[in-house]
């Protein structure tokens, strides 16, 4: 089961929350270490429903989602809608293995960074890091 690692009713920087879609348990256990122990506030599921509830939630504003695009249960390209449906200005890294759609992803302007699958901790924070520092992919 998925875990907060912090109450998500707590006030949060913006730049803390991070949002992981991950569809594979291994990933999402390395996410959540390397996310807590960077000072990240991250909400790690594999269920595309929990996100985007966690996602509309009122009580944390989301500065980042990684997003596997492989998860079970929907399309990748579905998910990354409707996050960026439901705020334009989140920033969305797209971690994925090779898929033969990626330029045209790439060329919709929906997506802040790439992060090739299988990732380390440390590929991980340095894009998440790299990510929150570039304009989000869409304007408001």
């Amino acid at each position: 089961m998925p875990r907060a690692p912090h109450d998500i009713h707590d006030e949060v920087e913006h730049s803390q929350a991070v949002l992981v879609i991950e569809g594979e348990a291994e990933l999402r256990e390395r996410a959540d270490r390397a996310l807590t122990a960077a000072g990240y506030r991250p909400f790690v599921t594999g269920d595309p429903a929990e996100a985007m509830t966690f996602a509309r939630g009122e009580s944390l504003r989301l500065a980042i989602a990684v997003v596997d695009l492989w998860v079970p249960g929907t399309s990748g390209g579905s998910l990354l809608d409707e996050l960026l449906d439901f705020d334009p200005t989140l920033r969305v890294v797209v971690a994925s293995g090779y898929r033969p759609d990626m330029p045209v992803l790439a060329a919709s302007g929906k997506v802040t960074a790439f992060l090739p699958k299988p990732y380390g901790e440390e590929r991980l924070l340095a894009t998440v890091a790299h990510a929150l520092e570039s304009e989000p992919a869409l304007d408001a």
